[in-house]
């Protein structure tokens, strides 16, 4: 739990500063009053684009607080420091999965923290937290991050169909947000094959992920349902590692 708290403390004396700067750049030509549309009717706040989701963010915004920019920018690093723990989170079960657990388990949680740690202060990201019209960056990672941690709790957990759905909630949320998403169900399907070697035989998976069926190798990394080339690797690479 410290750990969690710590991402969210060092996020916030990270991002502090950027809470008091104006609006530049394309902030000043797409938040305008003219621009930005209201929270009702709905149609008015998603906006005539292929990012509803992201201008629904900024109409809520300025619902709030009109054209005051800090409101702005204290969305965007609460994204940004959701988006670091939904990484701490897919790391962290990651290193528990069969696949990395034997090598990673007793570190997980210290080897999850400096990775979603290292996420959350990069200075790559610093534009996309800090310039408030690039959110749909910071909330696209967000929603693609959320994906990934409900694929392996719905394989992880007996609540199934409620991982499911918000899988499936979450990649379009991130598909409304910014076009990067697309990749999301192949993602998510690789990860659910390669890492979470489970059953995962909720049909409404559908594209999401994929069932995958052990076979009775004793080598328990390999899945019938994958590639020649993954399963030779599986075999004959990763038997020597794990």
């Amino acid at each position: 739990m410290w750990r969690a708290w710590g991402l969210i403390l060092v996020g916030g004396l990270v991002y502090a500063a950027s809470l008091s700067t104006p609006f530049v750049f394309d902030d000043l030509k797409w938040i305008r009053h003219d621009k930005i549309g209201t929270l009702w009717p709905i149609s008015s706040a998603f906006g005539a684009s292929s990012r509803p989701i992201l201008n629904f963010s900024l109409a809520l915004n300025y619902a709030v607080g009109r054209l005051d920019p800090f409101g702005y920018h204290l969305f965007n690093v609460f994204v940004h420091i959701c988006a670091s723990l939904a990484l701490y989170g897919v790391a962290r079960r990651t290193f528990r999965t069969h696949v990395l657990s034997d090598r990673y388990a007793r570190r997980a949680d210290d080897l999850a923290f400096s990775a979603a740690l290292i996420w959350l202060v990069h200075p790559l990201a610093t534009q996309a937290v800090t310039y408030v019209i690039q959110r749909g960056e910071s909330m696209a990672s967000l929603f693609y991050l959320l994906v990934l941690y409900c694929v392996i709790r719905c394989a992880q957990s007996e609540r199934r169909a409620l991982w499911t759905i918000t899988a499936i909630s979450c990649c379009a949320f991130g598909m409304g947000t910014k076009e990067m998403m697309v990749s999301a169900p192949l993602v998510a399907k690789k990860l659910a094959r390669l890492v979470v070697i489970v059953v995962l035989p909720t049909p409404p998976l559908a594209f999401m992920t994929t069932v995958v069926c052990i076979t009775k190798s004793p080598d328990r990394y390999v899945t019938n349902t994958q590639p020649a080339s993954v399963r030779f690797y599986m075999t004959h690479v990763t038997r020597r590692q794990f």
